[in-house]
C-alpha cells in the first residue's frame, strides 16, 4: 500500500492511497468465510454454504465494502500518524471512485482531498486593549422601570373608547382580501398621525389604515399584528381593523401588595427601599449586558487579531456535502463569514485552553447544565427534593443526543473559562455610558 501527501496550498491537500491485491486479499478472504458460516440459503445445511457460492452471490459487494472500509482507516490512520489538524472530514474524490471496476480491476487509487488551518498564535498578553462599558443608571431608568412594572402587574380593563397604549382584538382584513386574520393589535409603534384613527374607537368600529404607512418597519408591524417578521414583508395597501374588544392596563398602586408581587414577601417594606431594590436591580442586569458586550468584544478582536487562513473553498463543499438535502451552497456562501469567524474562535480557544492547561470537569459540566435547566423554570429556589430531580434531568439530559449534548455544555464551559482567562490577561479599561449609547454600541 502507498499513501501520499499532496500540497496543494496552504491550508488544501490531497492524499492518495494505492491499493494492490495483497493490501486487501486476505481481508476479502476472511470476511467470505463468515459469511458462509452464517448463510441460510436453500440447498444448504446452515453454517455450510460453500465459500464459492458467497464468492459468486456476495463477493463484488464484500470487495468494496472491505476496500472502502480499509482505505477510510488508513486515511485517518495517516493523518492522526503525521499530526494533521484537519479542519472537517476528508472529502474523496468521487469522480475517481466512479471509473473503478470492481468485476476486472485488482490494483486501485483513491483521492481524498483534506483542509487544515495555517499555523496561528493567540496573543494573551498586555498589548490588547479592551473597554468594558458601564451603563449609568439615572431616575429616569428606575422611573421608566417602575411605571413597566405597573402596567405588567396592573388590573386589565375595557374601556369604552381606545387611547394609543390600549390592546385591540378583532379581525384584521386586507382590501384585496389575501388576508384576513383574527388577532390583537397593538399601535403604540404606530406613526403618531395613524395612531389618531384608534384614539376614542369603540367596540364594534371599523377601522381602515394604510398598513405601510401605518408601520414603517417590518419589525414594528409583526409586532403589533403578532406575526413574524417574514409573513408581513409582503402585506401593502389599505387594511380594515374591526374592534371586538378593548383592553387596558390600569397602573398597579405602589403598596405592599405590589412590593410583594416584584420582589417577594417582605422582601422590602416601603417605596424608598422598593425604588433601592429596583436600583439594585437594574444595576445587576446592566452588569450583566456589559458583561455580554465586553465577551463578544473580546471574540471579536482576537478573531481580527489572530492570522488564521482557512481552506474556505474546502469547508464549504464540506459543509454542503455533510449536511446533505438541508442546505445549498448558495445559503452556505450566505452564512460562511459568520461560520468562518466561529470556527476561528473557537481554534483560539483550543489553543488558548492547551497552552494554559485550562481544563474542564465533569462536576463543571454537571454544575452548568443544571443552571441551564433552572433557568427553564424560572429560576425558582430549590427544596432537596427539586434539586434531586435536577441532578436527575441534567445527567439524563447530558447523555442524550449521542454525547453531544455533554460536548456542548463542556465546550460551553471552556469557551467561559477562556475568556474569563483573557479578561485576567489583557487590559480592560472601564467606561460610562447611557443605556442609549450601550444599546447602539451593542447593535454595531
Amino acid at each position: 500500500m502507498d499513501i501520499t501527501l499532496n500540497k496543494k496550498s496552504n491550508t488544501e491537500a490531497t492524499i492518495k492511497i494505492s491499493l494492490n491485491q495483497n493490501d486487501y486479499q486476505s481481508q476479502v478472504a476472511e470476511k467470505i468465510k463468515e459469511y458462509s458460516k452464517k448463510a441460510n440459503l436453500k440447498g444448504f445445511r446452515p453454517g455450510k454454504v460453500p465459500t464459492g457460492v458467497i464468492q459468486r452471490m456476495y463477493g463484488k459487494s464484500i470487495l468494496v465494502e472491505e476496500v472502502n472500509h480499509l482505505v477510510s482507516h488508513k486515511v485517518s490512520d495517516y493523518i492522526r500518524e503525521n499530526k494533521i489538524q484537519v479542519l472537517g472530514q476528508p472529502i474523496p474524490n468521487e469522480e475517481m471512485m466512479n471509473k473503478i471496476d470492481w468485476d476486472n480491476q485488482k490494483d486501485f487509487e483513491f483521492e481524498y482531498e483534506i483542509g487544515f488551518a495555517t499555523e496561528f498564535k493567540a496573543d494573551v498578553s498586555k498589548r490588547k486593549k479592551l473597554t468594558k462599558y458601564v451603563i449609568k443608571t439615572d431616575k429616569k431608568n428606575i422611573d421608566e422601570t417602575i411605571e413597566r412594572l405597573q402596567k405588567q402587574l396592573g388590573e386589565t380593563t375595557e374601556p369604552e373608547t381606545a387611547e394609543a397604549d390600549d390592546v385591540f382584538t378583532g379581525t384584521l382584513t386586507s382590501e384585496d382580501g389575501t388576508f384576513e386574520k383574527e388577532l390583537t393589535l397593538t399601535i403604540d409603534k404606530a406613526t403618531k398621525k395613524e395612531q389618531k384613527a384608534f384614539i376614542g374607537a369603540k367596540k364594534d368600529d371599523e377601522i381602515t389604515f394604510d398598513i405601510r404607512k401605518s408601520f414603517k418597519k417590518d419589525e414594528d408591524l409583526a409586532a403589533a399584528i403578532g406575526q413574524p417578521v417574514d409573513e408581513v414583508k409582503d402585506l401593502k395597501g389599505n387594511f380594515t381593523f374591526k374592534i371586538e374588544k378593548i383592553e387596558r392596563k390600569q397602573p398597579a398602586e405602589l403598596n405592599e401588595e405590589f412590593f410583594e408581587k416584584v420582589f417577594g414577601k417582605d422582601s422590602v417594606k416601603d417605596e424608598k427601599e422598593f425604588r433601592a431594590k429596583v436600583e439594585e436591580t437594574i444595576k445587576e442586569n446592566y452588569d450583566r449586558e456589559s458583561g455580554y458586550l465586553l465577551d463578544r468584544d473580546i471574540r471579536d478582536k482576537f478573531v481580527e487579531l489572530t492570522k488564521i487562513e482557512l481552506p474556505d473553498e474546502f469547508l464549504k463543499q464540506w459543509i454542503v456535502r455533510n449536511n446533505e438535502g438541508e442546505v445549498n451552497r448558495d445559503q452556505v456562501e450566505d452564512e460562511f463569514e459568520a461560520y468562518s469567524r466561529d470556527l476561528k474562535w473557537s481554534m483560539i480557544i483550543d489553543q488558548v485552553a492547551e497552552e494554559n492547561e485550562i481544563k474542564v470537569e465533569n462536576e463543571e459540566i454537571m454544575e452548568e447544565a443544571k443552571k441551564s435547566i433552572a433557568q427553564q423554570f424560572g429560576g425558582m429556589q430549590m427544596n432537596d427534593e427539586m434539586s434531586q430531580m435536577l441532578d436527575q434531568i441534567a445527567q439524563n439530559y447530558l447523555q442524550q443526543n449521542n454525547g453531544q449534548n455533554y460536548m456542548n455544555i463542556h465546550n460551553q464551559v471552556k469557551g467561559q473559562k477562556v475568556l474569563d482567562f483573557i479578561k485576567e490577561k489583557i487590559e480592560i479599561t472601564e467606561k460610562e455610558v447611557d443605556v442609549d449609547k450601550f444599546n447602539e454600541l451593542a447593535q454595531n
